[in-house]
């Protein structure tokens, strides 16, 4: 990667980062997926039960297995043929212990914004501990902005699965304004580079 591309991702993570400290979120700065993964590791007890948002990125950390490995009871959805039991896995993963999402746009006033009815129902109403991960290609000037760049990543997801993603149903955004509400509960790691769309 160019030095001065490099050096901007940096600063852009370190800015985004301030902030979210500031709206009272746990925020750690990460230089690589592989640091998240052990960081996860080592904070999550194996003795609680996970849920994993749905993500590429998530995927290819391979936390599934690596959490099956470690004794976790993990509410696994992800492959499942059938709609109708991968949406009652999901919702039975409501009561799990933790989720483990990737943050779909976060704006430069520390707003959390997350695509679907799925992360935004256990994000607000579901798991105790929530563990986000932000690319700095999920920096958004605004909520207005975020709205504009859900519509594509709708179409990038849609073509990704090969299918039609129903709008209705997955193009619908919760905002978290800030982590004053529930001291503890969300913790984000920021990654100096890009995630996913």
């Amino acid at each position: 990667m160019d030095v001065n591309i490099k050096w901007l991702n940096q600063k852009k993570a370190e800015n985004i980062t301030r902030v979210l400290l500031g709206q009272e979120y746990e925020t750690i700065l990460v230089n690589s997926l592989e640091e998240i993964k052990t960081i996860l590791l080592n904070r999550i007890p194996k003795e609680e039960s996970i849920i994993l948002g749905d993500s590429c990125v998530l995927e290819d950390l391979n936390l599934i297995d690596a959490f099956y490995k470690n004794g976790n009871y993990i509410f696994n959805y992800q492959h499942e043929p059938s709609l109708e039991i991968k949406q009652e896995i999901r919702r039975q993963g409501l009561l799990a212990d933790t989720f483990i999402t990737e943050i779909d746009f976060v704006t430069e006033q520390g707003e959390l914004i997350l695509q679907g009815g799925f992360s935004n129902c256990a994000s607000i109403f579901g798991p105790n501990k929530i563990y986000g991960i932000i690319g700095i290609n999920k920096i958004v000037k605004n909520l207005k902005d975020a709205q504009i760049k859900s519509q594509l990543t709708l179409e990038a997801n849609s073509f990704r699965e090969k299918s039609y993603y129903d709008k209705d149903l997955y193009n619908n955004l919760g905002i978290i304004h800030n982590g004053k509400k529930f001291p503890n509960k969300y913790t984000l790691f920021v990654l100096n580079d890009s995630l996913g769309f």
